[in-house]
């Protein structure tokens, strides 16, 4: 009878145990997705936010040549300079201003003013209180002084023109007022009409231009345009540089051979232009170079010794650190030569051609030595049309336009050691 009961009993306890394993093993089951699920989804953040930073440095490449940490770098002055993009008239951009400027109050910037309005009325106090013998009656000059400067006209400041104050004269009487609206106050004290400013600011337009030396290079090429853009080069005897990318079609094979035949410099600007694929590794840049170099000598019997990298040498879209492709460079005595002037055709903004001189010309002011971005591609007419602009303005200047080889100071947003970058 024992033995029943027990079998009876044990039978019974069965289902309840096995609730009870399943009820432990389901606990256990979703303590550990709620433990291992919030990893999961923050590694798929992390690569999802690594993909979107990588997206935005294309963008920012695209449209300001560097990426936005490097944009936001001031300690590194070429990768401030490749970042600045020029104000052209009509066309949104970007300025430098001194670190100082917004700090200084208009109020700051005219102790002259203060100063000559107080000896004009001093000296109109003081003839008139001259008495009919020639005697100053020094009581009365002091009373019409303070009657002045209640009742008669005061000087305000009212803007500031190219960091010089302009002031104008309120009176009663609106013609006056009219007359004195134009005048510039001078670090003399002297007033100068605006109008006589503006021709000095003319003339000073291209204040030392015949000192400069500009490289011009075209990127992404070749193209339609390229047979245009030579003849445009050889109408105004300029020798350019152009950073080619790979193309197997008869066109563009023979604009390698025009590029080189017309005295140009031909550069390597990858084979691919895609950033995934070429700074993918160390291999992967490998095979993009030498598919590129080995297509220009087989194409033109020359060895390209000059280079750019796609998105610029500071660009964040590299899988690997930029110091292992410029050891590489290095290692085949190529130079890589990024930029310090952009047009903004590459900005995915429909510049005029007047807005591309415009971004040209600005930042070339900014500079002794300037290369300049410009692009070469099938949608790319406006930067076509802006180079006869451009190339007018330079040549009337005189300024010095070369064309870049391994002979060059290169101009780099990033720079390594020269005996690290070796070995």
């Amino acid at each position: 009878m024992d033995k029943a009961k027990q079998n009876c009993n044990s039978s019974s306890n069965t289902p309840r145990n096995n609730r009870v394993k399943r009820i432990k093993l389901c606990i256990i089951i979703i303590a550990l997705v709620l433990l291992i699920l919030p990893t999961i989804l923050c590694i798929v953040l992390f690569f999802r936010l690594n993909y979107i930073q990588k997206q935005l440095d294309i963008l920012m490449i695209d449209k300001y040549g560097v990426t936005y940490s490097s944009k936001n770098c001031t300690s590194n002055e070429t990768v401030t300079y490749s970042a600045t993009t020029y104000k052209s008239s009509g066309g949104a951009g970007l300025t430098k201003k001194k670190p100082t400027e917004d700090k200084i109050s208009v109020y700051d910037k005219l102790p002259s003013l203060e100063e000559n309005s107080r000896s004009e009325y001093n000296n109109n106090g003081q003839n008139n209180s001259r008495n009919k013998n020639g005697k100053m009656d020094q009581k009365k000059s002091m009373d019409q002084n303070k009657s002045r400067n209640k009742n008669n006209s005061k000087y305000a400041a009212v803007g500031v023109i190219g960091g010089t104050a302009v002031s104008t004269k309120k009176t009663g009487n609106t013609a006056n007022k009219d007359k004195t609206s134009d005048t510039k106050v001078r670090s003399d004290g002297a007033k100068a009409s605006v109008k006589d400013t503006a021709k000095k600011s003319d003339f000073d337009k291209y204040k030392d231009f015949d000192k400069k030396t500009v490289y011009i290079t075209f990127d992404d090429g070749p193209s339609k345009y390229t047979d245009d853009i030579l003849k445009i080069l050889t109408d105004y005897n300029v020798k350019a540089t152009f950073f080619v990318i790979g193309k197997a079609d008869e066109h563009s094979k023979k604009m390698y051979k025009e590029i080189l035949k017309e005295g140009h410099s031909l550069g390597m600007h990858s084979y691919s232009h895609d950033y995934n694929k070429i700074y993918k590794s160390a291999e992967d840049f490998d095979k993009d170079f030498t598919k590129i170099r080995d297509l220009l000598y087989d194409t033109t019997g020359y060895f390209s010794s000059i280079y750019r990298f796609p998105g610029g040498s500071s660009s964040s879209v590299m899988k690997e650190d930029v110091s292992v492709f410029i050891k590489y460079l290095n290692q085949k005595s190529v130079v890589y030569f990024d930029w310090n002037v952009v047009s903004g055709d590459a900005t995915g903004m429909d510049y005029t051609p007047k807005q591309l001189y415009n971004n040209v010309i600005n930042g070339i002011k900014l500079h002794n030595r300037s290369i300049v971005l410009m692009h070469d591609t099938d949608m790319k007419e406006n930067s076509v049309k802006s180079l006869k602009m451009i190339l007018k303005t330079l040549t009337e200047q005189r300024v010095k336009i070369l064309p870049l080889n391994e002979n060059v100071t290169p101009i780099q947003q990033v720079k390594l050691n020269s005996n690290l970058s070796k070995k």
